[in-house]
């Protein structure tokens, strides 16, 4: 088994995708069960980070301006990510974080290493290696935040054009409420 791309977001969120994508096509039936299992089973996480932190959460407030990474596929974006985070000044989402987002705040020791078993060693498209540690792309972490997110296409191969064209294209008139609804959830 490999971790999935959806398995680290809640229930609500991976029902509200089935529901509006109107289901899930019979032979990726087993992933979408296997993903649902695995969100369930990190709701009690998800719930009792909610409780200790969402206060603390909400009254932080960000000094210095982020940096953005913004490029095409395949053109060096990765790279620089990965030399960004070598200085301590950056911070960065790690793939444990991008892959929970809702549950790892904490350092839970059973989650942490569930992840470890399931995640592949190296990225398939360049065999870049990965880590529960390494940067990954915030992106990543939105798709299994909320149901609003290119990478969503993965899972549900027959609306890619649609997600790439809302997400990434920005083409929807509907982005800013559906990004809205997503960060307020």
């Amino acid at each position: 088994m490999q971790l999935q791309p959806l398995a680290g977001c809640s229930s609500r969120v991976l029902l509200r995708l089935f529901w509006i994508n109107r289901g899930v096509d019979a032979k990726y039936a087993f992933r979408f069960l296997y993903a649902l299992i695995l969100s369930a089973s990190g709701g009690a996480v998800r719930s009792l980070e909610r409780k200790i932190y969402q206060q603390k959460v909400a009254s932080c407030s960000i000094q210095t301006p982020p940096i953005f990474i913004l490029g095409h596929w395949r053109s060096g974006t990765t790279l620089l990510h990965n030399l960004l985070a070598q200085d301590p000044q950056f911070g960065y989402l790690s793939s444990y974080n991008a892959w929970l987002p809702e549950q790892s705040i904490e350092t839970w020791p059973v989650s942490r290493w569930a992840v470890q078993q399931l995640m592949p060693s190296e990225r398939p498209m360049d065999k870049i290696a990965l880590s529960l540690d390494s940067p990954q792309e915030e992106e990543y972490a939105m798709g299994n935040f909320c149901p609003y997110s290119f990478y969503h296409g993965w899972a549900f191969p027959q609306k890619l054009r649609d997600y790439f064209e809302r997400y990434v294209l920005f083409t929807s008139g509907q982005f800013k409420s559906e990004v809205h609804q997503c960060l307020i959830c």
